[in-house]
């Protein structure tokens, strides 16, 4: 397993940066964590991978994306996958996976992309806007409307001296 890791440790970077050439979408893709990698470098490698692979295929578009189904795509198991998440500071699967889909809608709504909430709730991967609205509640603590009608009031205020 070791050789196996330190293969992909040593093709990964060229796969991705040849990937990376590929895709033609310039959005901000600041909010994928790669500093959150834990102390042990097995699964740190995993964690590196796994948001080089978030980056890449912005796979928590997909609403059918499972655990499973992203283990499979990084050559692991779920086991090892959900390990190293709890361990780098990621809690859960559910929990990332969702805040990624938050902080894209709020990327998709604040560059203009998309202006529809619901239409944009469903592009970045919700399946119901109540699911999507529930996760913007519990990660922005508002709903879509207040968090941006409070954006708005603050850009609007000159700043205090």
């Amino acid at each position: 397993m070791e050789l196996f890791d330190r293969l992909i440790v040593k093709t990964l970077p060229a796969a991705v940066a040849e990937e990376k050439e590929e895709t033609t979408d310039e959005t901000d893709d600041s909010f994928l964590c790669p500093e959150k990698c834990g102390n042990d470098k097995k699964n740190s490698v995993l964690i590196q991978r796994l948001d080089n692979y978030m980056k890449i295929h912005k796979a928590w578009r997909n609403p059918d994306l499972s655990l499973n189904t992203l283990a499979s795509e990084l050559f692991t198991n779920r086991t090892s996958l959900a390990q190293a998440m709890r361990e780098s500071d990621y809690e859960n699967y559910s929990n990332y996976i969702n805040r990624l889909r938050i902080e894209d809608f709020l990327q998709q709504i604040e560059s203009g992309q998309m202006l529809n909430f619901q239409e944009t709730f469903f592009f970045v991967g919700f399946r119901s806007r109540s699911t999507a609205l529930r996760n913007f509640r519990q990660f922005t603590g508002s709903t879509p409307s207040e968090y941006f009608q409070k954006k708005d009031g603050e850009a609007e205020e000159p700043p205090e001296m």
